[in-house]
């Protein structure tokens, strides 16, 4: 028979209270839940999941600049944008050279 250790640890109260119902839902204790997890870290040797921002926060960080200008103005579109930047910034689809995707070992 396996041994067992006792642990105690301080969780969130909604988190565990939410995180127990979901788990009673399915039939499992949160003391089987934990023991899974604990598995899983030595099968993987690591956690057994990718850490990432929250979405809130890498909307905040990513998309909000992509539709924001300088000094936080926002654009309705690429044509408004591009109209406030000097001639020089503004990128000329007829000055720009071709790509050939063959010879770049593209196609």
């Amino acid at each position: 028979m396996t041994q067992k250790v006792k642990l105690s640890f301080h969780l969130d109260v909604d988190a565990a209270e939410k995180a127990e119902e979901i788990l009673s839902s399915l039939g499992l204790p949160l003391s089987d839940a934990v023991n899974l997890f604990m598995h899983q870290i030595n099968i993987k040797n690591g956690l057994p999941f990718k850490i990432r921002q929250s979405r809130e926060k890498a909307k905040t960080e990513t998309q909000k600049p992509v539709k924001e200008g300088p000094g936080g103005r926002l654009f309705k579109s690429p044509e408004e944008m591009w109209a406030g930047l000097p001639a020089a910034e503004v990128p000329n689809p007829e000055r720009a050279e071709p790509i050939n995707l063959v010879h770049e070992g593209l196609v």
